[in-house]
């Protein structure tokens, strides 16, 4: 028998096509072996119910478990982007202490200059030189 056919017999017995969909063709098999053996050609309608409520079950578990992976990854990328910007703002503060620190020295340089302008000055101004 084909699986469409099988899935055709299965559907008339009550078993909903969302189930029937899901499962693998010895499943198929089987599920409808225990209907011809038992003498079953239709399941109550409390068990196509009781079949569809586990396969809405089943689906709300593989969309919630989605949705903790989403929210885990996203999760693991904001955390990764936050220590990207701490190693940044580190960077920016190095960068920041190094232009301090060579303004600093420029500055002493700058009066060690004046220092000496000042003295050769000073020097030129009490040498007798008429």
């Amino acid at each position: 028998m084909c699986d469409d056919r099988l899935k055709e017999k299965l559907s008339a017995a009550g078993i909903p096509a969302s189930v029937t969909d899901t499962f693998a063709r010895p499943a198929l098999l089987d599920l409808y072996s225990q209907l011809v053996a038992t003498g079953r050609n239709k399941l109550s309608p409390a068990t196509a119910e009781t079949l569809s409520d586990i396969e809405l079950k089943k689906r709300r578990l593989d969309l919630e478990e989605r949705k903790l992976s989403q929210q885990a990854e996203l999760e693991r990328e904001q955390r990764a982007e936050q220590a990207e910007q701490r190693k940044l703002e580190r960077l920016r503060l190095i960068e920041q202490t190094e232009h301090r620190k060579v303004q600093a020295q420029l500055e002493s340089k700058r009066l060690d200059l004046e220092i000496e302008r000042v003295g050769q000055q000073t020097a030129s101004a009490k040498s007798p030189t008429a």
